[in-house]
């Protein structure tokens, strides 16, 4: 049976404003955000409130990964360890039935030297990934009441219309016909697509997948390479690559570090890593041999959707008043 009533911390977020789209067609009848200014409940009522009989509380709120180098531990502490703590146990206290808390596969490795799986050990090198990691070691530590649910969800990159960073870079770049210089670069990266994720949310509250933790990942990893060249695709183009050679562009990251240019050291990691997540637990445990969205059906479909977006703004902002 579904959760009707979903109690929603970082609804403001890009994946909680996708959750608040998509999920009343998934028989979720409320949604009740959770948080600071402009929730339904700050964290003090929420912490009191009497949650409804069967509910579900889905926390994704936090601080983000640190993309500068400049991150404060105690500041990832309180915002990713303690919030979650207050959130968890008010859940515990509750009659709710299921707590999912959005954890990251940075809780395991920042780099990993194979493909990431559920078993392996955590060695996480970033206060991000660290607090992550002992935000789960204390849910570990508290299990849930009797006819209560855990779930921690541990998703990389996500991607869909709207997202921003490094995707929303790519984009950009293909949208004003920019060519992508890093082509003599060769990688591989898992990504998520936004209706991959709902599906998993959706089977959660629906008690349709295992309670446990898992790694969040569409089926196949993409190069850069290959997600430029979908992208292209989309927008109908021809993807324009450069092979400029890996020292060169190296030596220009190294001076984007002490310099205002567009690429860093950081962003040049970021762009050409290796990150490949194995998915085949949530797929067992969901009872599926695919998920429902390719990584280039999420591509394509966060490119279109952007577009038809777009469209539709444009002609409201030209409608008589």
């Amino acid at each position: 049976m579904t959760s009707e009533v979903v109690y929603l911390t970082g609804a403001s977020g890009f994946v909680g404003q996708h959750l608040q789209r998509l999920l009343p067609a998934r028989g979720v009848r409320k949604i009740v955000t959770v948080g600071r200014s402009g929730s339904d409940l700050d964290y003090a009522t929420f912490a009191k409130a009497e949650l409804e009989a069967d509910s579900a509380v889905i926390h994704l709120a936090g601080q983000a990964h640190d993309l500068h180098g400049s991150a404060d531990e105690a500041r990832y502490e309180a915002a990713n360890v303690a919030l979650t703590r207050d959130v968890y146990e008010a859940f515990r206290a509750s009659k709710a039935r299921t707590f999912i808390f959005f954890s990251s596969v940075k809780a395991v490795s920042d780099a990993p030297a194979g493909i990431l799986r559920e078993n392996d050990e955590p060695h996480p090198t970033t206060p991000y990934g660290r607090s992550k990691l002992r935000a789960e070691q204390y849910l570990a530590g508290r299990p849930p009441e009797p006819g209560q649910e855990l779930y921690v969800l541990r998703p990389c990159v996500v991607v869909g219309p709207g997202v921003k960073g490094n995707f929303a870079l790519l984009n950009r770049l293909i949208r004003a016909r920019i060519p992508y210089p890093l082509g003599a670069f060769a990688n591989q990266r898992s990504v998520l697509s936004i209706d991959n994720l709902e599906f998993v949310v959706t089977a959660a509250l629906k008690g349709d997948l295992p309670p446990g933790t898992y790694n969040l990942a569409d089926d196949e990893p993409l190069s850069t390479v290959d997600m430029v060249r979908t992208l292209a695709a989309a927008h109908g183009r021809s993807p324009k690559i450069w092979p400029i050679p890996v020292s060169v562009v190296k030596a220009l990251a190294r001076a984007g570090d002490v310099l205002p240019l567009p690429l860093n050291s950081l962003r040049l990691q970021k762009l050409t890593e290796s990150y490949v997540v194995d998915n085949a637990a949530l797929k067992s445990g969901l009872g599926v041999e695919r998920l429902p969205v390719s990584p280039r059906g999420g591509l394509i479909h966060s490119v279109v959707h952007t577009r038809q977006a777009g469209t539709s703004e444009g002609r409201s902002h030209n409608q008589p008043r």
